[in-house]
């Protein structure tokens, strides 16, 4: 069974967000977050993983 980061895996990035638990206005406001962060330099991937795609 493949984890949710893991290559190929076609899940959505809200996969287990439940909309029951957390309003619009969360999901827009971690959607800014994660947003602004990239426009900063911001990586969310682990350095051992880029290290990987460059071979």
């Amino acid at each position: 069974m493949k984890r949710q980061g893991d290559a190929g895996n076609k899940a959505p990035v809200t996969a287990g967000w439940n909309r029951d638990e957390h309003s619009d206005e969360d999901a827009a406001l971690l959607y800014r977050v994660f947003a602004f962060a990239q426009r900063s330099g911001v990586s969310f991937v682990s350095d051992e993983r880029r290290d990987d795609e460059r071979l």
